[in-house]
């Protein structure tokens, strides 16, 4: 796992000289309503104490936001909602044939960021509230039982944008807490984190 973050914010950094060599001198680029498309990895992580199990799969979805630069400084509003196929799987849970699985599924995102532009370059950093999904499933081969819950957290992110006219892309890595991981309402004293790391192309108005 924290291969996977020093990786991450690598790449966002190393990222940021390409884009600013395409500098321009607008001003007030990053003013106004925004909406993006995304796709990326989501990593869930379940945590007990130092032992971590973590699984992956890809997460999409989308923005709004709204962007206000004051001087050098850009403050923006932005609300989002994604849906994520990272399964946690164990298979002999209670049993030798039974089977149990956490899907995640939908979050939906509010929050703030604060960014410094250069041109048509803004880094930014965010953070908020998300409202997160986890569907649990367990067989034993006479029975099945299935529920989905939902756990509020928070999330902070970093990432970098690069603005074309009224286009612009984006890379961005989150982190978020969900707090004890529940199971079929139960809690179970572990862990529930996201790592994620997305891509997005957007429109702003």
């Amino acid at each position: 796992m924290n291969k996977f973050i020093v990786a991450s914010a690598a790449a966002i950094l190393a990222a940021t000289p390409a884009f600013a060599q395409d500098q321009g001198p607008e001003e007030n680029t990053f003013n106004g309503v925004s909406a993006v498309a995304f796709v990326g990895v989501d990593v869930l992580t379940i945590q007990e104490n130092n032992a971590a199990d973590t699984t992956r799969g890809l997460m999409y979805g989308g923005a709004i936001g709204y962007d206000h630069q004051v001087g050098k400084v850009v403050i923006g509003i932005q609300g989002e909602i994604t849906s994520s196929q990272a399964s946690y799987k164990i298979d002999g849970l209670l049993t030798p044939t039974d089977h149990f699985r956490s899907e995640a599924g939908r979050d939906i995102y509010a929050g703030v960021r604060v960014g410094l532009p250069a041109g048509r370059t803004l880094l930014y950093v965010g953070a908020g509230y998300v409202n997160s999904q986890l569907t649990s499933f367990y067989t034993n081969g006479a029975s099945s039982l299935e529920e989905t819950e939902e756990k509020g957290g928070f999330r902070v992110s970093m990432g970098v944008e690069l603005q074309r006219k009224n286009v612009f892309g984006r890379i961005e890595m989150r982190y978020q807490d969900l707090g004890d991981y529940t199971v079929f309402a139960q809690p179970t004293g572990f862990a529930r984190t996201h790592t994620q790391i997305v891509a997005g192309l957007g429109v702003r108005f």
